[in-house]
This record gives C-alpha cells, structure tokens and sequence, in this order.
C-alpha cells in the first residue's frame, strides 16, 4: 500500500517533470500554429516560444497544447491550467 507521503512525492515529481517539459520545449510559428492560436482567440506568434510561455496566455488551457505538438504529456490528475 501506498502511503499517502508517498502519493504526494509521485505528485510533486511528475509535475516537477511536466514544467521542465514546457519549459524545455518550444513551438515554432508555423501558419498551422498561427491558425490554431488565432482559433484559441490567442493571438499571433512571431518567434519561437516555449510551451510554458505560450501556456501563460489567458485563452490557452492545458489539452490545448495537445493540438500544437504530438508528444504532451498527460497533465497529473487530469487537464487542469497551470499558471
């Protein structure tokens, strides 16, 4: 059985993970990007920007990244904002 010390260890390590994935990988604007940020009601993007930046903007959510790159990691306890 898993303690609950423990369960919340395995929380803080995967979201610990998870910002340094944002953090780490980025998005370039490509016109598929653009489009899909316009879609969001995001606005535009001139430069590359990491996925934690472009999280930052108020109209993005969490599974919104999912439709920018192919390989988002599952958010720990469900798709929640994370500011």
């Amino acid at each position: 059985m898993i303690s609950a010390g423990n369960i919340i260890k395995i929380k803080i390590e995967q979201i610990n993970e998870l910002r340094e994935y944002l953090k780490n990988n980025r998005i370039t604007p490509t016109k598929e990007v653009r489009d899909i940020l316009e879609e969001l009601s995001s606005g535009n993007l001139s430069q590359p920007a990491s996925l934690e930046k472009i999280l930052r903007r108020p109209a993005i959510e969490y599974k919104d990244l999912s439709r920018l790159v192919d390989d988002l990691p599952e958010y720990p306890g469900g798709n929640h904002r994370t500011n």
